[in-house]
Parts: C-alpha cells; structure tokens; sequence
C-alpha cells in the first residue's frame, strides 16, 4: 500500500480575496508546532495541528462568514487521494480544498 505523503492545500485569503496553494507535507508535523500557511498579504490561511499523527485540527478564517473553523480529520481523510472539500460551517458554500495537485 502506497501512502501519500504530501498534498496541496488551496484556500481564498479571507483578506485580499486571492486564492493561495500551498505545499503540505506529512513530514511537516515532525515537530509539535502547528503547520501554518499565510497569504501573501500577511493574513494567516491555515493552522493544522496534530499530536499523535492520526487526528489533525485544522483552524482557518473564513471569507464568507467572517469567523474562525475548527475541523477534525483523521490521517486517512487529509493524505487520502481523494479532494477533501472546505465548508463554511455558517453558509455551507465550499472555501477550501486539500488534496492531489492535479485534479
């Protein structure tokens, strides 16, 4: 079995509007520091967490309500294949998506 090691995170800055891809490695969580990702502008995109490399905590402000998410996903869910897709937990519409680069 072949496990995915990295993907590709894309997200539309809740500040500037532009939509940013960004590199996410598993090997990025070999610290206990959260993996972060920020716009050009400054603004931060993303903080992913994990302490035990099963569970991931992913925290992100959202452009269509203006608040911060809080998203559980479990290893299988984030190095899948398969595109994870973003919701805004207030309005349901997509703001985010993590997986292959191709697709």
């Amino acid at each position: 079995m072949i496990i995915q090691t990295s993907n590709t995170v894309a997200l539309r800055c809740p500040e500037c509007g532009k939509i940013k891809y960004h590199t996410l490695s598993f090997f990025s969580f070999a610290g206990k520091e959260p993996v972060c990702f920020d716009c050009d502008c400054g603004a931060q995109l993303l903080s992913i967490a994990t302490k035990d490399r099963k569970v991931y905590y992913l925290q992100l402000d959202c452009l269509m309500c203006e608040t911060k998410h809080l998203y559980r996903y479990l290893f299988k869910d984030l190095w899948s294949s398969e595109v994870l897709h973003l919701f805004c937990e207030e309005t349901g519409l997509g703001i985010g998506f993590i997986g292959p680069r191709q697709l």
